[in-house]
Formats: structure tokens, sequence, C-alpha cells
């Protein structure tokens, strides 16, 4: 079965939501578990955003909102 663009877009959401994608990227000699899911959540997000034709989010820290 093939996913609609609204699960695809809501996988994104998912994925962009989870706070281990904006961490800054970990080293694998330091923490190869951390490592390893940042990379999977990256290649996830771009290949859904290929598949939706559009721009993925970035990765890497949040740039924190001065008030």
């Amino acid at each position: 079965m093939k996913p609609t663009d609204k699960e695809i877009v809501a996988k994104i959401a998912e994925i962009d939501a989870d706070d281990r994608f904006h961490y800054a990227q970990a080293l694998v000699e330091i923490n190869a578990p951390l490592a390893l899911i940042q990379v999977e959540m990256q290649a996830t997000v771009r290949a859904l955003s290929w598949v939706l034709g559009t721009k993925p989010p970035k990765s890497g820290p949040r740039k924190s909102k001065k008030p």
C-alpha cells in the first residue's frame, strides 16, 4: 500500500519534532547510538521530502528565538 502525502508529511513532522533531530551532530567515537539515530532521521527526512518534491527541514541545533 502506497502512503499518502498526508502520511508522509506527518512522518516528517514527527521526526522534526524529535529533539534528537536538532541536537548538534553526534560523533560516532563519542556517542555512536545517537549518531546512528541522527543519520537515520536525516536520511528518512531527505527521502520523504524528495518523494513529496519539497525541501527538507534543517537538522542540527535550533535557533533560539529572542523575545
